[in-house]
């Protein structure tokens, strides 16, 4: 994981149904970092990171929650 995440080779429509940012999301990763968004679609998590970058994986229709 990056300080930001997304699937590679996301297709055009890969807009995210929810975004949740300036959150303190805690991770469980091998460095139990603390990111501050994460974006959703599907019921899966598709992106996490900083809010900034996962804020701008949003589309029309994206459910943003601040």
């Amino acid at each position: 994981m990056t300080a930001s995440s997304t699937p590679d080779g996301a297709p055009p429509n890969f807009g995210p149904d929810l975004v949740v940012r300036n959150a303190k999301v805690i991770t469980v990763d091998p460095q139990s970092r603390i990111a501050e968004a994460v974006a959703v679609k599907d019921g899966r998590f598709v992106a996490v990171g900083d809010s900034e970058t996962v804020s701008a994986l949003a589309v029309a229709g994206t459910r943003i929650i601040d």
